[in-house]
């Protein structure tokens, strides 16, 4: 192996002919050809080239970083492994399946045909991220790209590659027994996630029809035949994307499942073993249907490791001891889930509870959602703020320490609860839902406050003041105080297992429908409408749907609205900002960021009650005593909607003039300057849009 790829160093390669997305050699100096092996995923170099079309290259330009590359074996690879990757601290380097953080490089031209290629992706964090690999007798080829991770766990003949950290075990327990040996003697330096993987991860799964049938069992989907250890690597949550573990209906009777498989007999069945390790307060019988995965291998964070203490890791590692292939390590396989969310119970009290959901978006991308949660938080500091999301990182909202992400499986999440059943019965309609992302949210609410109470709040409700649990308990709200307002479900404040809560998930399929939006949320509410306590509006939604952007754009318009409006809010627990409204009126259906006018009463709101609050900083140009215009320069409204390219101008503050009404009729609007002329394109209050054609002359004119 030639060590070219110096991590900390810059490497000179010859490119005859350097081109990107298309098919090129890439030479070392003295001639050797970079080239991929045929079997795995080694890179190499050879002095001739063997025309297999393993020795050639596409390089493909990053559609945002400056001078950032992937560089892609152009051979069609059986394992899909097809990128450069990160250099490991031995400095060889290997190919990856995807473009990702770890196979970022520049490259340079240096003169004539020769660059400079360096690395300038990610390293593994070691304290980040452990690969635990439990080993018998296979090849293990495909951790060497993991090398800076990997901590390998051998119970067969010695390896003949060698890893930084190999661990000799005695072969008894299976792959469970190797995964319990690294928690317990890691328990108190376990890194933030851990990946633990079979030694061979990637092989063709095989399901036998009629063992199936001598069981009784039914079974779900199989995984996929081959997947991936990036498809560990990138999530922190239990799930792998695109896994789907084996869906097991165990039925009444237990027996001894899975004697066949195990060496020697046994008298623990299933059940025993449920009831032995598994059971828990949450958890009191066996799920019917469960998800586990077979071979045994999932990815894990701390907290969820830590939610057992050692004492039971050790208490259950005893029981797998005794052979090497136990029964009790087949029954492990199957409950690794349970086991390792067998501590639901780490929610405080239902009155502390605060939960909130993000499921779609970067958050970075959303200050205004960040600011809300970071509102819910700070005005209440003896709540824990728990937001149900497998996208939001987990150290996003380190600096508040009662804010907590929640990572879930919707399939786990259901268990032991009225619409568990109907999940099932209906994921086929669930894969083609076009408004699923807005049902999830839906039952996923209900789910929580069902199971451990406490106050459910959107992702977009402001929130001023502590809230008094004990006072607001076992209500929802109007949306507003309008005779045809309906019962909202942004907010929602009801105890545990309260009958309203069953009476929604008993429900839930009955009146879900894939192709209505509405049906599951405050459509689903307002059949329950006589049995609800109903809070008065004002508390979390003292400015209503219909009037929500007005307030987003000019102060004035407070100023000169109702002043019950004003009263409401100081009566107010918190504000209701509508962003679904609020963004596609202010903005577009288009738009990415929210971006407020700093004048206005929204703006000035999040920054009174969320003090870190910070968005796009703007600057008010002042063209003469009349006109104001504040420029954006990376705001995505109005604009695309027209395509527009050039310099933007959000408007406001206009007068009537010339016959143009502006502040009255006009809620937003920019200016556009093109060929001398300016196109003031305006939002009316009407929701109508408008093109104006102003000469210049005449908008600048006193």
């Amino acid at each position: 192996m030639f060590q070219i790829f110096n991590i900390n160093a810059v490497n000179q390669f010859i490119i005859s002919s350097f081109i990107t997305d298309k098919p090129i050699n890439i030479n070392t100096l003295d001639g050797k050809f970079l080239s991929c092996c045929e079997k795995n995923n080694v890179v190499d170099f050879y002095i001739t080239d063997d025309n297999s079309g393993r020795q050639k290259w596409i390089i493909e330009k990053d559609d945002v970083e400056e001078n950032v590359f992937y560089i892609k074996c152009a051979f069609k690879r059986y394992n899909s492994t097809q990128y450069l990757g990160c250099p490991n601290q031995n400095n060889r380097v290997f190919l990856y399946t995807s473009k990702n953080k770890y196979t970022k490089w520049s490259i340079t031209r240096e003169k004539d045909d020769i660059y400079q290629i360096q690395y300038v992706g990610e390293k593994f964090d070691v304290k980040e991220v452990s690969l635990v690999v439990a080993r018998y007798n296979e090849d293990l080829d495909w951790v060497l790209p993991y090398h800076d991770i990997a901590v390998v766990y051998n119970k067969g003949p010695e390896l003949t590659i060698q890893f930084k950290t190999v661990i000799t075990l005695e072969n008894v327990g299976r792959e469970g027994h190797t995964y319990l040996y690294h928690i317990i003697n890691n328990y108190n330096n376990l890194t933030e996630k851990c990946i633990f993987l079979q030694g061979n991860p990637i092989d063709q799964l095989y399901r036998n029809p009629s063992l199936d049938r001598s069981f009784g069992n039914r079974w779900g989907d199989p995984p996929i035949t081959s997947y991936k250890v990036e498809d560990y690597l990138f999530k922190e949550t239990f799930w792998v994307n695109n896994l789907r573990p084996s869906v097991l209906y165990c039925g009444k009777k237990f027996g001894k499942f899975g004697k066949v498989e195990a060496n020697i007999d046994s008298n623990m069945t299933m059940d025993d073993f449920f009831h032995q390790y598994v059971e828990c307060e949450n958890l009191k019988e066996i799920p019917e249907p469960f998800y586990w995965f077979q071979k045994g291998q999932f990815v894990c964070t701390k907290q969820n490791l830590l939610s057992n203490s050692k004492e039971y890791y050790s208490k259950l590692i005893k029981g797998l001891e005794y052979t090497n292939n136990p029964i009790e390590g087949h029954y492990l396989e199957r409950f690794w889930y349970y086991i390792l969310h067998r501590n639901l119970n780490l929610y405080n009290e239902e009155s502390k509870n605060i939960w909130t959901i993000w499921t779609r978006g970067d958050i970075n991308e959303n200050p205004d959602v960040k600011g809300c949660f970071i509102s819910m938080a700070q005005n209440n500091l003896d709540k824990n703020v728990y937001i149900i999301s497998n996208i939001i990182n987990k150290n996003q909202f380190s600096k508040y320490k009662n804010i907590y992400i929640v990572n879930y499986s919707l399939d786990i999440l259901l268990t032991n609860t009225p619409a568990y059943n109907g999940y099932f019965h209906n994921i086929e309609n669930i894969k083609t839902c076009k408004y699923w992302y807005s049902h999830e949210t839906d039952l996923i609410r209900f789910v929580m406050l069902y199971k451990y109470g406490g106050i459910y709040l959107d992702s977009d409700i402001l929130i001023f003041k502590n809230i008094d649990y004990e006072s607001i308990k076992n209500t929802l709200s109007f949306e507003c105080s309008d005779s045809w307002a309906i019962t909202g479900s942004a907010y929602l404040c009801y105890e545990k297992k309260h009958k309203l809560l069953e009476k929604l998930l008993t429900s839930f399929w009955i009146y879900w429908n894939k192709n209505v939006w509405h049906c599951v949320g405050p459509g689903l509410i307002n059949i329950f409408r006589n049995e609800i306590n109903i809070l008065d509006y004002y508390y979390f939604y003292p400015i209503s749907f219909i009037e929500i952007s007005q307030y987003g754009i000019n102060v004035k318009f407070l100023e000169k609205s109702k002043v019950d409006v004003i009263q409401n809010i100081s009566k107010s627990y918190g504000m209701h900002l509508w962003n679904s409204r609020l963004k596609k009126h202010l903005f577009n259906v288009k738009y990415k960021n929210l971006i407020l006018d700093t004048n206005s009463f929204l703006y000035k709101s999040i920054q009174t009650y969320v003090p870190d609050f910070k968005i796009e900083e703007t600057t008010e140009i002042t063209l003469n005593s009349t006109y104001k215009l504040v420029q954006h320069e990376k705001i995505n409204t109005l604009h695309s909607l027209y395509n527009i390219s050039i310099n933007k101008y959000y408007v406001y503050d206009f007068i009537k003039k010339y016959g143009y009404y502006v502040d009255e009729n006009f809620l937003s609007g920019f200016v556009s300057h093109s060929n001398g002329k300016i196109l003031f394109i305006g939002l009316g209050v009407n929701d109508t849009f408008y093109e104006l054609n102003i000469d210049s002359m005449l908008l600048f004119e006193d």
